[in-house]
């Protein structure tokens, strides 16, 4: 069963740790440095690549309406 990985980017690996332990301790996370920057590596499963897309094109309809 395939599913979807989310990236979040922070301005620093507290940042992320903190991001990671507090507030995302209900999900399978993990704390990685990408391209010189600190993440939060988010497993969302199979709903989670529906999700992204429908907000994608709900991000790009309000880019397009303002």
């Amino acid at each position: 069963m395939g599913g979807t990985t989310l990236r979040i980017e922070n301005s620093s690996r507290a940042h992320a740790r903190s991001l990671h332990k507090l507030f995302l301790s209900d999900y399978k996370t993990e704390v990685v440095q990408g391209h010189g920057a600190w993440q939060v590596e988010v497993q969302l499963g199979e709903l989670g690549a529906i999700l992204l897309k429908l907000f994608d094109k709900f991000g790009s309809w309000l880019d397009a309406s303002f």
